[in-house]
């Protein structure tokens, strides 16, 4: 099914095409928040990642770090999420408090295991 153009910027006197998640503005128009409301993406977050992401919290509320006992806000990929095997790979994740979470940093690309037994 074929899709209407893009519209004019909003802008008055721009004349360039809307973007099409600019608001009806231009790239060099669009607002400010249009621009930080896309930064979540960039990271991986998604419907389906915010999704699983509370399941397992609901699961696992505590840290899972020896004796913090603090409720999970975070869920930590110990092997990282280099591909989506390892993303989605619920063996590999892991409840932690913010705190936790920021001491271990991010694992290594390509799926290396730092927490070798």
């Amino acid at each position: 099914m074929p899709t209407a153009p893009l519209s004019r910027c909003t802008t008055t006197g721009c004349h360039a095409r809307a973007t099409p998640d600019g608001r009806g503005h231009c790239a060099t128009h669009r607002p400010v928040w249009v621009k930080q409301a896309s930064s979540a993406w960039t990271g991986g977050s998604t419907r389906a990642w915010r999704k699983a992401r509370a399941e397992w919290l609901s699961e696992h509320p505590l840290c899972a770090d020896q004796g913090c006992g603090r409720l999970a806000t975070e869920v930590h990929h110990v092997k990282g999420r280099s591909t989506d095997a390892l993303m989605w790979d619920t063996r590999w994740w892991m409840s932690q408090c913010h705190q936790h979470h920021l001491q271990k940093g991010q694992p290594p690309r390509g799926g290396q295991d730092r927490y070798a037994e």
